[in-house]
């Protein structure tokens, strides 16, 4: 959802850049991981649930900005103008980068899925980053081919009936999906 909005609200490029972010994500995850951070996180309520609730805010606060355009009747624009590159860098690919980092179950999983592919002598930060590689790639090529085919279909979209219930639609999901992630009881 963050890489469709980012291609609505802004264009193609921040569509790339929101899916970069997340994708980096999964290298900062891994690097936890394997840095033994990842088990530091699941054996910690307290810290699993700060990260856990820092996540649902965010979430949350993205949809209220996108439910809060849609009442002031505003369409999503295309911001090409060059001025904005330094602006869709911080927000797109910061937007991205945030949503994944927030997300326990994402450093959970490294912890429960990688040890499995790590020998006892192999090195355990270069593996863990290498297997992060084939998931951001793999995550990578499926965002963009979102982006593309969501910038395909862009002219539709941003169509004024369309654009009003896909940003009340897009924006309940986000306010949703934080309230279920703070609701979920702790690991």
């Amino acid at each position: 959802m963050i890489v469709i909005k980012n291609v609505l609200l802004k264009n193609r490029k921040a569509g790339i850049l929101a899916a970069i972010g997340i994708c980096s994500g999964l290298l900062i995850h891994a690097t936890l991981s394997a840095l033994g951070l990842s088990v530091v996180l699941s054996q910690s309520e307290f810290l699993y649930n700060t990260i856990k609730m820092i996540g649902a805010l965010y979430l949350i606060w993205i949809g209220i900005n996108t439910i809060r355009d849609f009442n002031n009747n505003t369409l999503f624009e295309v911001q090409e103008n060059q001025r904005h590159t330094k602006y869709l860098f911080n927000n797109s690919f910061q937007e991205g980068l945030l949503s994944n980092l927030f997300n326990p179950k994402v450093a959970i999983f490294f912890l429960a899925f990688f040890p499995q592919f790590i020998k006892p002598n192999d090195p355990i930060l270069l593996k863990s980053l290498f297997l992060a590689s084939i998931q951001f790639l793999i995550g990578l090529v499926w965002l963009i081919t979102l982006t593309v085919f969501i910038f395909k279909i862009k002219d539709f979209m941003l169509k004024p009936l369309i654009n009003k219930i896909f940003k009340s639609f897009t924006g309940s999901i986000f306010i949703l999906f934080g309230i279920k992630l703070a609701l979920e009881e702790s690991k």
